[in-house]
């Protein structure tokens, strides 16, 4: 659900950008930097969090329901936020654009490390089946990003990887479930 939801976000927001960017060139470099940037240190909050806050099944939810309201709104607000700002000189406009994307990229590099470390804590040679599937799922859903814009709109993609995200949740929990109540008849 990570590799196919990442890349639905990615590309679709980079064609959204250069509306308010003014070229594909901007807009993909400032795109793809900064949620680079930011899931990158997502990743470094999510161990963060899950020391202060416990059992990252809880928030793993929360986190997901939380991307997915954020590119729900993003749909709806997206022509006003443009029309508000395309004026504006480059500089702010590539500020603008790191601004929306930074509580979104945040979030969206918290998945994997949690992941990856609950997989790796009782699996440890299932980590690098992960980091496979990952990829693989990565460049799969490069190509249905743009078939299904095409014939539905980027609108749509993002509706798509909300709800890839929402199922990496609800995987994420069973997986948490089942580990769990696997280590208690062990310990048993």
């Amino acid at each position: 659900g990570l590799g196919v939801g990442f890349i639905w976000i990615e590309i679709p927001l980079m064609q959204r950008f250069t509306l308010l960017l003014g070229s594909p060139i901007y807009s993909i470099s400032i795109t793809l930097a900064s949620l680079l940037i930011f899931s990158g240190l997502g990743s470094l909050l999510a161990h963060v969090l899950e020391k202060r806050m416990g059992n990252p099944k809880q928030w793993v939810g929360l986190l997901a329901l939380g991307v997915a309201v954020y590119l729900l709104s993003s749909i709806f607000l997206w022509n006003h936020i443009v029309n508000t700002a395309v004026s504006a000189p480059f500089l702010v406009r590539a500020m603008i654009c790191g601004a929306i994307l930074l509580p979104l990229g945040l979030g969206l590099g918290m998945f994997l490390p949690l992941g990856l470390q609950l997989v790796g804590t009782h699996h440890p040679s299932g980590v690098a089946w992960a980091w496979g599937i990952n990829y693989g799922f990565t460049v799969l859903g490069s190509t249905l990003s743009i078939v299904i814009a095409q014939f539905l709109g980027f609108s749509v993609v993002l509706l798509c990887a909300a709800c890839s995200y929402l199922f990496a949740a609800a995987a994420f929990w069973k997986l948490h479930g089942a580990l769990q109540s696997r280590c208690s008849v062990v310990k048993a």
